[in-house]
């Protein structure tokens, strides 16, 4: 039996059988050096950029991260403007959740995409991966709707 005072994050990957199945990995190798977290040849990050392939996503590249409230999690550049990245956004949640990681994107092109619109793009991948929004502190929002009446 091996032990590690690492702490571990279980992540999903496809394995040689098309399968996927739950892989325990040490965070340090997966926040310091990816390329040594692997399962059948591919590094987590490959294996999210494949799956964001398969959908039709235009995947550049996928960074892993960290988050101490979140956990670990995947950031995918597309190559496509802030609408199309957002409108993606809700599909590519469904892969987050498959694979149960959550996936946050970014665009290479500027856009203009209505904040309510963004806003609905946001709120449904979020939901599909089941992140949920939080502060950092605590919000007065009696204050907070005082100073938006006036």
């Amino acid at each position: 039996m091996t032990m590690s005072l690492l702490p571990s994050a279980s992540v999903k990957a496809r394995g040689s059988s098309g399968q996927y199945t739950r892989v325990e990995a040490p965070l340090m190798l997966i926040t310091a050096k990816e390329s040594q977290l692997t399962w059948s040849g591919q590094t987590l990050a490959a294996i999210v950029k494949d799956a964001l392939k398969n959908i039709g996503a235009p995947v550049i590249s996928v960074e892993m991260r960290h988050d101490e409230s979140l956990g670990l999690y995947a950031v995918a550049l597309l190559d496509c403007d802030a609408g199309e990245a957002l409108k993606r956004w809700p599909e590519i949640a469904d892969v987050a959740r498959e694979l149960e990681i959550p996936i946050f994107v970014a665009w290479t092109r500027g856009g203009e995409t209505p904040p309510e619109e963004a806003g609905a793009y946001a709120g449904s991948a979020l939901a599909k991966m089941g992140v949920f929004l939080a502060t950092r502190g605590s919000v007065d929002v009696l204050k907070a709707l005082r100073e938006e009446r006036g």
